[in-house]
């Protein structure tokens, strides 16, 4: 059965826009847990994760979540020789200033 998922209503850099206007203020950020250990050169700080969402970008188009209210989006930036990579989320119609994170890793 296909559905019909509409396109991401806003432009990417209003998109953006917004993801960084939110992060300014580090409460807006939630981050999930993160699930079991990892080397200790994988894990990304809070400040590499904020500098990330506040400068990184997009990776590709975000994806629509309906069941959670959600739109699910990947940003990437390079910290100190490291690729960072923050798998997010924010509300489909940015009524609330805050960005989850729900992944983050370096490589």
């Amino acid at each position: 059965m296909e559905t019909n998922v509409p396109p991401f209503p806003i432009p990417r850099g209003k998109l953006l826009k917004f993801i960084r206007e939110v992060c300014r203020d580090a409460r807006n950020i939630k981050y999930m847990s993160r699930p079991g250990g990892g080397e200790w050169e994988r894990l990304v700080t809070r400040r590499q994760a904020q500098t990330c969402l506040e400068q990184g970008e997009l990776m590709a188009e975000p994806v629509r979540n309906d069941d959670s209210g959600y739109w699910e989006l990947e940003l990437c930036r390079n910290c100190a020789g490291d690729w960072v990579y923050i798998t997010g989320a924010v509300p489909i119609n940015l009524s609330r200033p805050e960005v989850i994170v729900i992944e983050q890793r370096k490589e």
